[in-house]
């Protein structure tokens, strides 16, 4: 073991370390010079952030909010101006009734159900019938190549009737009994999504409600103090005329 080039090294170390000190602050203050000065690197084209990204995630936002099904409604009847109440039964009522997210998925149950129908088809026998009827003649020496003596050459016109039937049926088809599978799958997930839009538009509706009802009774207990406050001011300014107050209890009163 050479003690002498280790001990260099050794003794070098302090200046190793400054150095590698020294490379990194040097690249960590080269970065920003690209954004201060103006500058982009060769391969990079510059590309301006802030207001551009701020308005792409704006337009994504109203376009998720226009394409989203729940936000809309199928409107009935004729709109009036003056007010009606409700109750949480009406309201819920109306909310499964007229919203289009709802709707929708009670529309894509049926759907599920024929295309189940369609794969189940494939499994079922074919059965296919024909029937025709025809009026024909027949010459009897371009059937038979004999001419009968006593008979006309030409026999008809007389009518045909001919019906057949045809039976096909596929033995095994795997394709074809996995895509039943994957029919009845889908009809289960139909389902559960138009049980699941349900609970959603019960639950939007029934916390709106009760917002409505919260919101009102706030405005209500501020009507009530303001005329607390009110009544507290005329009695002061009453216990005050009359000399039993003084003028910083008015004063206080009005604050």
């Amino acid at each position: 073991m050479n003690f002498a080039g280790l001990k260099m090294l050794t003794g070098d170390r302090p200046t190793l370390c400054g150095n590698l000190i020294a490379f990194f602050l040097a690249l960590f203050a080269a970065v920003p010079l690209y954004g201060q000065s103006g500058l982009t690197p060769p391969s990079q084209p510059a590309v301006s952030y802030g207001a551009a990204t701020f308005a792409a995630r704006d337009a994504s936002t109203s376009d998720s909010q226009s394409q989203n099904p729940y936000l809309g409604g199928i409107p009935t009847g004729t709109a009036s101006s003056t007010p009606s109440s409700l109750s949480l039964e009406d309201a819920v009522a109306r909310g499964l009734r007229q919203n289009l997210g709802g709707l929708l998925s009670a529309d894509a149950v049926p759907g599920a159900r024929g295309e189940r129908w369609r794969a189940l088809s494939a499994l079922l026998p074919n059965l296919t019938t024909t029937t025709s009827f025809g009026v024909r003649q027949n010459d009897l020496k371009a059937i038979i190549g004999i001419t009968v003596s006593g008979h006309p050459p030409v026999i008809g016109p007389f009518g045909v009737f001919d019906t057949s039937a045809s039976l096909d049926q596929s033995i095994f088809n795997w394709e074809s009994i996995e895509r039943a599978r994957s029919s009845a799958a889908q009809v289960k997930s139909a389902q559960y999504s138009y049980k699941n839009a349900r609970e959603m538009i019960v639950l939007v509706v029934v916390s709106n409600y009760l917002l409505v009802i919260a919101d009102q009774s706030q405005v209500e207990s501020a009507l009530a103090q303001r005329d607390t406050a009110k009544v507290l001011f005329d009695q002061t300014t009453d216990q005050h005329k009359a000399g039993l107050a003084a003028a910083v209890d008015v004063l206080r009163s009005n604050v």
